[in-house]
Order: structure tokens, then C-alpha cells, then sequence
């Protein structure tokens, strides 16, 4: 089993790490962008949302965590109609 952990890059660094320690200690794979031993399949050709995606895409579950910063709107990366059938398919 394989879960995305996200929260915004520049904090909450610390929380990210001890869940994926966590998980390990279960057999559970995390995939974390900051982590060089994950799974984190970085894009090259990609902008950092679209890096992100793909690899939830490629994840059984993914955890978000939420503090008072946020990261960018997604509707500003997709169009109308993408990210209604992206919102469908991750829900």
C-alpha cells in the first residue's frame, strides 16, 4: 500500500515525517516530494501541481494536512470540465 502524504512544502515538514516513520513501522509506503528515498515521481515536464497529481494518481490513499498556510488554487491549472472529472475521480 502505498499513501501520499501532502501538506504545503515549507512547513509542517516535521508532522509529514513522523506519519511516514509511522506508516513504516506498518509495512506502508509513503510517498512524500521532500523525502529523496520515497516513491516521489518527479516530472521534469510537469509544473509542481501537475507532479503532485501524478503521483496521487499513483497512490492507494492520500492524507492533506492543513494548518493556516495554503498552497495554490488548483482551477487556475485546469480547465472547467479537467478538474470536475479530476474532483470525481479522486472522491
Amino acid at each position: 500500500m502505498k499513501i501520499f502524504i501532502s501538506s504545503t512544502v515549507y512547513d509542517l515538514i516535521d508532522i509529514r515525517a513522523e506519519i511516514s516513520a509511522l506508516f513504516e513501522l506498518f509495512g506502508i509506503a509513503s510517498i512524500l516530494s521532500d523525502d529523496k528515498l520515497s516513491d516521489f515521481q518527479v516530472r521534469p515536464d510537469r509544473n509542481s501541481i501537475e507532479t503532485c497529481l501524478v503521483n496521487v494518481e499513483k497512490s492507494d490513499d492520500v492524507i492533506v494536512i492543513l494548518d493556516q498556510r495554503h498552497g495554490l488554487r488548483l482551477a487556475q491549472f485546469f480547465k472547467g470540465t479537467q478538474l470536475t472529472s479530476w474532483k470525481k475521480s479522486a472522491f
